[in-house]
């Protein structure tokens, strides 16, 4: 009986103090900027459709708040527009590791994790790094390029 009594006090202890830090934290914060807590998805804040200064902002953006796996799995991905064409716009994925063996001089190097193409006209964003000849179609913001006018933002060279 005494094991339960001990075992009871401690958990209602804990529960009473880990109850009081979270007010204490809550309190702090000004209610002004109080934000409700998201799910367990990390989405970056994504600018506005008009507020884009460049091709590489709206890609970002996209990639961003799309689903692609490349940005759960790995830590610090970094994106790239590899080439742009008429038809599609070939974005890379990658991370930036060390790679010396030696720790008091870093070698950098990037390597990719994953490849994707935006074709503008059909507003499609896929995901070809394990096949490109079956991609993965992804879920993106679609706002974010609503009033944009992708072919004056990236300027689409011909294919030669």
């Amino acid at each position: 009986m005494k094991i339960y009594t001990i075992l009871i006090f401690t958990v209602a202890a804990f529960l009473s103090l880990s109850c009081e830090k979270k007010q204490e934290q809550t309190a702090s914060v000004p209610k002004a900027t109080v934000v409700k807590a998201q799910p367990a998805q990390k989405k970056a804040p994504v600018q506005k459709e008009d507020t884009f200064k460049s091709c590489e902002e709206l890609i970002a953006a996209l990639v961003k708040s799309s689903n692609v796996s490349a940005l759960k799995t790995f830590k610090d991905v970094k994106i790239r527009i590899e080439e742009v064409t008429s038809e599609k716009i070939t974005v890379e994925l990658y991370v930036t590791n060390d790679i010396s063996e030696d720790s008091s001089v870093k070698m950098m190097a990037d390597h990719a994790v994953g490849w994707l193409e935006f074709f503008p006209a059909a507003k499609k964003l896929q995901d070809i790094t394990f096949d490109p000849e079956e991609p993965e179609i992804l879920k993106y913001d679609h706002s974010l390029i609503g009033k944009t006018e992708i072919t004056k933002l990236c300027s689409f060279e011909e294919k030669q």
